[in-house]
């Protein structure tokens, strides 16, 4: 990533990933292959692995890999996904700051963060100087 778009405090701008972005998904062919404003009413995973997600007004889709990479930056939204014996804290990325107390004690030492935007990005930089292990 380039060095321009930096903040103060060498964060990263929003532009700057985004331009990032869109430059990778050209150059890797990923364009064609991304939907968006699209809507998931479900996702199931079968017991062979395949992810099969139903999607509002058009054909469904199974695939062995699923990225979730959702919301929108002005109205936090957490997708439910199967959680029988999850019992971990579930923090969107809207609450870090008010959950720094459980992400920065001792007793978490990995967390996986999951979605592409920026606020995933932020939340992975905040962890990392924390120490943690990120997934």
């Amino acid at each position: 990533m380039q060095n321009e778009g930096l903040t103060r405090d060498r964060c990263i701008s929003g532009n700057t990933i985004h331009g990032y972005l869109n430059d990778f998904a050209k150059e890797h062919d990923l364009v064609r292959r991304t939907r968006v404003s699209t809507t998931v009413t479900n996702i199931e995973k079968a017991d062979s692995g395949v992810w099969r997600l139903d999607i509002k007004n058009a054909n469904g889709i199974k695939t062995k890999k699923l990225i979730v990479a959702s919301g929108v930056p002005s109205d936090p939204y957490t997708p439910s996904w199967p959680k029988e014996d999850f019992n971990k804290p579930n923090i969107n990325s809207a609450h870090v700051g008010t959950s720094l107390k459980t992400l920065q004690s001792p007793a978490t030492d990995r967390v996986v963060v999951f979605g592409a935007a920026k606020s995933a990005y932020d939340t992975v930089f905040v962890l990392l100087k924390a120490g943690k292990k990120v997934d």
